[in-house]
């Protein structure tokens, strides 16, 4: 009975170690990318980070192709290979990643070790996956793999004329239907104010400005080659085109300084301040959201 007994404290301050591990390599990790930013940024209770394990070399290939469509579907696209730790704590950094994310895909076509590695931790991870995926080349035939590991055939050259990748539709159409039980909701940026938590609040209530701005421009697929424009380019498109007025587009810039520092700051940003912003850009997208497609 001792032993037993030891044994599972044993097994409990080991798993205590692990989450303080992890925990820390989160908070000291430096994103690559806005996007990777904003997400470890959030609370990872949120439950949108979407994690790939993809070979360097087509890293522009998931950007172009998948980010736009994953950020409309609610979630935030995040590779490990834009994020670093300041300590080269790399086991501990992709450990965190894995432990925070709901969706994870992996691209094995290149025959990347790293991105092999990634996807044996996202296989025993302790908890179920919202959705995990896995590229292989055609010739390949995974074996062992759980059911609900949804497998992608490709090939690294796989690319057409037009610069077309055919496999992202395929890819696209995954993450809609695991994205449509919980996509964003309007209420999320006024719910994480009433939860406390200011700084995801204006992150949520920006995202969801960007994706109405998006479709009203009607930016939803903006093509292969098309890289994601940022705000202040959709903003600047949205004035042109008279889709938002010249009070809203002084209302937006005046709250994107606390945008930036709500993603890139150090702290949380005020809870006042951040409650007025989240009203005021809310307001905006609302309006934009009801407009006739």
């Amino acid at each position: 009975m001792k032993e037993r007994a030891r044994a599972k404290n044993l097994v409990l301050l080991f798993d205590e170690i692990l989450s303080e591990w992890t925990a820390l390599s989160s908070s000291r990790a430096v994103a690559g990318s806005e996007i990777a930013a904003e997400e470890l940024r959030l609370p990872s209770e949120t439950g949108q980070m979407l994690l790939l394990a993809v070979p360097v070399v087509r890293l522009g290939l998931y950007r172009e192709e998948i980010y736009p469509a994953a950020v409309d579907l609610g979630f935030g696209p995040i590779a490990s290979v834009e994020v670093a730790s300041p300590d080269d704590s790399v086991l501990a950094t992709t450990t965190a990643l894995i432990e925070r994310a709901e969706v994870f895909l992996a691209d094995l076509t290149g025959g990347s070790s790293a991105a092999a590695e990634e996807f044996e931790l996202a296989l025993h991870r302790g908890r179920r996956w919202v959705g995990i995926g896995v590229v292989v080349s055609s010739e390949s035939s995974p074996t062992r793999l759980a059911p609900d590991v949804q497998v992608f055939k490709d090939q690294p050259t796989d690319i057409s004329a037009e610069g077309r990748w055919p496999l992202a539709a395929s890819i696209r159409s995954w993450l809609s239907s695991l994205g449509s039980t919980w996509k964003e909701s309007s209420a999320q940026a006024t719910r994480l104010l009433e939860l406390g938590q200011p700084t995801a609040a204006v992150i949520f209530a920006f995202r969801r400005l960007e994706k109405a701005l998006r479709l009203a421009l009607e930016m939803r697929d903006p093509g292969p080659t098309a890289r994601r424009a940022t705000l202040r380019q959709l903003l600047s498109q949205a004035r042109s085109r008279q889709v938002i007025t010249a009070a809203e587009t002084a209302a937006i810039e005046n709250w994107i300084g606390l945008r930036n520092l709500a993603v890139h700051g150090a702290t949380e940003v005020p809870a006042q301040t951040s409650r007025a912003a989240v009203r005021a850009i809310d307001a905006i997208s609302a309006r934009l959201e009801s407009r006739p497609r």
